[in-house]
C-alpha cells in the first residue's frame, strides 16, 4: 500500500469505498444520493467488469467523480502459490482500510467476497451503509 492510499482523505476530499456482488446493481438514485452526500469525494472500488463495481465505475465516469480502482494482485499471489481468491479478499481489505466510509450492495449471502468484506468492515469499526438491491 502506498503512503497516498493510506490516507482517509485525498487532497482534502473524503474517500469512500464500494463493494457489491458481481451479478447485482442498485437503482441509480442511491448513487446520486451518495454523490450529493459526499460532494467531491473520491470513490474506491475493485473494478470488476460486471455488476456493482461496473455500475459504480460507469457512474463515476458519467459524473466526473474521481475514482480509484484497487485491483487484485494476482501475479504476486500466483508467484507465492496462493489462491486467486485470497488476492481478491486482500484487495477488499485494502479498500476498507483506505476509506472513511464503505457502501455495500449486499443481498444477505453468508459467504463470498461482499459478505467477507462487510464482516471485516464491522470488525474494524468502519462506518458503512447498505444499499438496497435494484
Amino acid at each position: 500500500m502506498t503512503e497516498e492510499s493510506q490516507a482517509i482523505n485525498y487532497l482534502g476530499h473524503p474517500i469512500i469505498g464500494f463493494s457489491g456482488h458481481r451479478n447485482k446493481t442498485c437503482h441509480p438514485d442511491y448513487l446520486f444520493n451518495i454523490l450529493y452526500t459526499y460532494n467531491n469525494a473520491v470513490w474506491v472500488h475493485g473494478g470488476a467488469k460486471n455488476g456493482f463495481d461496473f455500475q459504480v465505475s460507469k457512474f463515476c465516469k458519467d459524473h466526473n467523480i474521481r475514482e480509484i480502482i484497487v485491483r487484485p494482485r494476482y501475479e504476486d499471489y500466483k508467484n507465492r502459490n496462493l489462491s486467486p481468491t485470497k488476492a481478491l479478499l486482500d484487495r477488499n481489505i485494502e479498500i476498507v482500510e483506505i476509506v472513511s466510509t464503505m457502501y455495500f450492495l449486499y443481498d444477505g449471502r453468508t459467504k463470498g467476497g461482499t459478505f467477507y468484506t462487510l464482516e471485516y468492515a464491522k470488525k474494524q469499526n468502519k462506518r458503512y451503509n447498505l444499499i438496497p438491491l435494484d
